[in-house]
């Protein structure tokens, strides 16, 4: 991985990187430290990363504005949290995904990420690694996720993700003129199961409407249209 680091940050106009499964092993756990592109605008990570040899990643650039982390079976909050703490304010994109089997054992260790990434536009984050609180608005009460148009909620293990039913997530978001404001499109992975029952398909439509209406509110020019608002599903189950 350090070979790799390093014969990249001389690549002066590479603008997105993907750490590779395949590479990600080194023979020592040194903190990787280097110089980033400058114009380095995407970051994927995946692989055996380990929190000693990654914390040295948080010198990102401030160019960097769109993140993903995933399939990292070594990777903790002992790196999660002092790199979004370091670059959480400039990103508009964050992924964060399972498996991720350090974070599981929090189970809701990422319930203040927008706390810690405040101006994204687009999160995809498992549920398996969020508690109910993440859905609330912050002890001050005031608006939060002020630029959130997209919101991604995948899932990786369905037992993981039992505090959050259909209904509930529909009676929180619909009801929700704070966090979620600026909430357009709603993605919800298929092994949720949430269209698997009637209340289910009921809490997914009233949502699903009232993306849109608010989409059709925010007029022609708007980051995302009436049509491309709404309740969107993917993954298999």
């Amino acid at each position: 991985m350090s070979d790799l680091l390093r014969s990249t940050s001389t690549l002066s106009k590479l603008e997105s990187l993907h750490l590779p499964r395949s590479s990600a092993h080194d023979s020592s756990r040194d903190v990787l430290i280097y110089s980033w592109p400058s114009k380095l605008r995407e970051l994927h990570i995946s692989g055996g990363l380990h929190d000693e040899s990654a914390l040295g990643l948080s010198t990102l650039p401030r160019s960097l504005s769109y993140l993903s982390i995933g399939n990292c079976p070594h990777l903790s909050m002992l790196f999660i949290s002092p790199l979004l703490n370091q670059i959480g304010s400039q990103l508009q994109y964050l992924e964060i995904v399972a498996p991720l089997p350090g974070l599981r054992l929090g189970h809701d260790l990422l319930t203040n990420i927008t706390d810690l990434a405040p101006n994204l536009h687009h999160l995809k984050i498992s549920l398996d690694f969020v508690g109910p609180l993440f859905f609330t608005a912050g002890e001050s009460g005031q608006p939060e996720c002020k630029f959130l148009t997209r919101l991604d909620l995948d899932c990786f293990e369905p037992a993981e993700c039992v505090d959050f039913s259909p209904e509930w997530i529909a009676d929180t978001i619909v009801g929700m003129e704070g966090k979620f404001s600026k909430l357009r499109r709603l993605g919800v992975h298929r092994k949720l199961g949430w269209m698997n029952t009637k209340n289910g398909t009921e809490g997914m439509a009233e949502i699903d409407e009232l993306l849109k209406a608010l989409a059709r509110e925010d007029g022609p020019d708007a980051e995302i249209s009436e049509d491309d608002a709404g309740v969107a599903f993917f993954g298999t189950r």
